[in-house]
C-alpha cells in the first residue's frame, strides 16, 4: 500500500481543518469524522455578523449633568471635546431630550447659520491625534430642529486638516458633504424634521470602483432608513493629517475662533467611522440600519 498521498484539497468556504479533503486511487473521500462539516459547508462561514457595526473612531453621546462642559468620547480614543458657548447662551450639553439618554441642545442659538450665534461642542487636539488619510469613512449622527432653514449650517466640521471634512445643511431640506474643495449635495424632505428625531449617515468608501458617496435618512419610528443619494467623487483617500500642530473638530458649529454658523437644534450620537486602507470605514447599509434600529431601542 501507497502511504504517499498529493496535497491536501482545502475549500474556501470554511477553516482548513473542518474540510480538508484526501485523494486517494482517484477518489476524493473525507477524512474521518468530517462528513458533518462537509454539510454544513453549503455557506461560508463568517466570523462576524456582517450586520454589527465596526468600533468608531469617535462617538460622543452627551450623557452626562446638565450643565457640564467636558464631553466624553466613549469611542475609547481618548479625543475629549469641551462644550463652547457665547457669553449669555444657555446652550449645554446633557439635555434630556436625546434620541439615546440624553443630547446636544444647541436650541439656544440666535438662528440657523449664517443667521446666527450659537454654540459648539470642540475638540482641539496635538497633530499626533490626527487620523491621517482614510481611505473610505462614515459620518452617522441624529439631529431634531424645528425647521432645516440652512444658512450654511454646520453638524460636523473637521478643520486644521489636509482636506477639509464638513457635514453641513447649505439651505433647506438639504445635506452636504464636503470633502476637501469639492461638496456632494443631497435633497429630501425627510430632513426636515419638525420637532422630530432625524438619523443622518454619509459614507465614502475611496477604494471601490464607483468612489460614490452615499446619504441616508431615517426618522424615529421608521422600520428602516432610506437611500436619499448616491453622488460621484473623485477626490480620492480623506487626508485628515494634521497642517499645524493643532487640529480640531467642532459638533453643531464652526471650530473656534468663528463660531457663526451655528445649528439651531439638538444633536445626539455622533459617531465617525474610518479605515486607512480598507473600504471597512464606509459602513454598509445593515450596518446603518443595526445602528438606526438599536439607538431607539
Amino acid at each position: 500500500m501507497n502511504s504517499s498521498y498529493p496535497e491536501p484539497i482545502r475549500s474556501t468556504f470554511a477553516p482548513a481543518w473542518s474540510l480538508s479533503l484526501i485523494r486517494r486511487n482517484s477518489i476524493i473521500k473525507p477524512l474521518p469524522g468530517l462528513c458533518i462539516a462537509l454539510l454544513l459547508s453549503a455557506h461560508p462561514l463568517v466570523a462576524e455578523d456582517p450586520g454589527t457595526p465596526p468600533t468608531p473612531l469617535l462617538f460622543y453621546s452627551f450623557d452626562m449633568d446638565k450643565g457640564a462642559t467636558d464631553v466624553e468620547d466613549i469611542s475609547g480614543g481618548g479625543r475629549n471635546a469641551i462644550l463652547e458657548t457665547p457669553s449669555g447662551a444657555e446652550s449645554a450639553v446633557g439635555a434630556p431630550a436625546g434620541i439615546v439618554g440624553k443630547a446636544f441642545d444647541n436650541r439656544a442659538s440666535t438662528g440657523m447659520g449664517l443667521e446666527g450665534t450659537g454654540a459648539s461642542v470642540l475638540y482641539s487636539g496635538p497633530k499626533e491625534m490626527a487620523f491621517g488619510e482614510l481611505a473610505s469613512f462614515s459620518i452617522v449622527v441624529w439631529i431634531q430642529t424645528d425647521a432645516l432653514q440652512g444658512g450654511s449650517a454646520q453638524v460636523f466640521s473637521f478643520d486644521g486638516t489636509q482636506d477639509p471634512l464638513i457635514l453641513g445643511i447649505p439651505s433647506r431640506n438639504k445635506i452636504s458633504l464636503q470633502i476637501g474643495e469639492s461638496a456632494a449635495i443631497f435633497e429630501s424632505r425627510q430632513f426636515d424634521s419638525a420637532g422630530q428625531w432625524v438619523f443622518v449617515a454619509v459614507t465614502y468608501n475611496s477604494l471601490s470602483d464607483d468612489q460614490k458617496i452615499r446619504c441616508y435618512v431615517g426618522k424615529q419610528g421608521w422600520d428602516g432608513i432610506q437611500l436619499v443619494g448616491e453622488k460621484n467623487s473623485l477626490h480620492g483617500p480623506w487626508n485628515g493629517a494634521a497642517k499645524n500642530p493643532r487640529w480640531s473638530l467642532a459638533l453643531g458649529n464652526t471650530p473656534l475662533p468663528e463660531k457663526n454658523r451655528p445649528f439651531q437644534g439638538l444633536i445626539d450620537q455622533v459617531r465617525f467611522y474610518g479605515s486607512a486602507d480598507t473600504g471597512a470605514g464606509a459602513l454598509s447599509r445593515e450596518q446603518l440600519e443595526a445602528l438606526f434600529s438599536s439607538d431607539q431601542k
